[in-house]
Formats: C-alpha cells, sequence, structure tokens
C-alpha cells in the first residue's frame, strides 16, 4: 500500500500532492543525472502568493530535499552517501534501500511537511524562523495578514 496515498495525496507521475486551506504540499521524486540514484524533494505551495492553480515542486516558496529533515545514518542514507558516486563503479541502491528511504519519508518528511499544511501554522513557523530568512519571513507574513484582512472583508 502506498504510504503516501493512507496521507491524503494523490500521485501524477513522479509527484504527490494534497491540497487544503489554500496550500498544497508537494513530494516529488528526482533522478539523478549521475546514476540510478533518486532525490525526494518537499514542497509547500501557498496559492494566494503563487500564480499557478497546478504547481510543481519548483514553484514552491518553501521547499528542502527528504535529506536534510534525516537524522543520523537514515540522512546519509537518504543523500547517497554510502553510494560513493564519485566511484568508477558507484554502488547501486537496493530494495533495501528504498524500503527504508520510505521509513524516513513517513518517519521524518511528512510530518515536518504537515507542519506547514494551513496558514495559521504557517504564520508560527514564520514567527520561529523556519520557513526562511528573516527578511522573507516578514514579507510572507505581511501577504499572508493582507490576504486574512481581504478575506475578512469579503465576508462582511
Amino acid at each position: 500500500r502506498n504510504p503516501l496515498k493512507a496521507w491524503g495525496y494523490q500521485k501524477k507521475n513522479h509527484t504527490w500532492k494534497r491540497a487544503n486551506s489554500g496550500i498544497t504540499l508537494i513530494v516529488n521524486i528526482q533522478q539523478s543525472r549521475w546514476g540510478n540514484w533518486a532525490y525526494i524533494n518537499c514542497g509547500v505551495y501557498v496559492h494566494s502568493l503563487g500564480i499557478t492553480e497546478s504547481p510543481k515542486e519548483y514553484n514552491c516558496q518553501i521547499r528542502f530535499r527528504l535529506e536534510v529533515v534525516v537524522p543520523g545514518s537514515a540522512g546519509k542514507l537518504v543523500r547517497g552517501d554510502y553510494h560513493d558516486f564519485s566511484s568508477v563503479s558507484p554502488r547501486e541502491p537496493t530494495t533495501e534501500d528504498a524500503t527504508e528511504i520510505g521509513k524516513a519519508l513517513i518517519e521524518y518528511g511528512l510530518p515536518f511537511l504537515e507542519r506547514f499544511a494551513d496558514t495559521s501554522r504557517l504564520r508560527e513557523l514564520i514567527a520561529e524562523r523556519l520557513a526562511g530568512s528573516i527578511d522573507q519571513a516578514c514579507q510572507f507574513t505581511r501577504q499572508l495578514n493582507d490576504e486574512q484582512t481581504s478575506i475578512v472583508q469579503s465576508m462582511s
């Protein structure tokens, strides 16, 4: 069973998306140019700040690779440290590698991505400086506040 489907993500090609409350969470598998390795890219797209209705991972305002949020030896596996890509004959990923990377996505990647699932939580994270530089956070917070103000005004 596909664990991303269990979390509510829908698949198209090598990308899984879950949209709710004006935000799309994205998980994308990117094949390495250097061999049979793949990278897992994650992104958060805030529709009110974007320009497309069907965002790709590279359109996201917040982006990270799974390896950044996975600690220890599991992080080394996700990064491909054990595969020695600089070698003439790098070790190919195995089925066990894929299983461990899947576990890392479920244990670390998706819970981290879920922290960005709604605009109120994004505001908290920005205040904690987890979503970019201070200047970007200030600009993003202003945009989110403007969006909330316009929604409230349109309801009255």
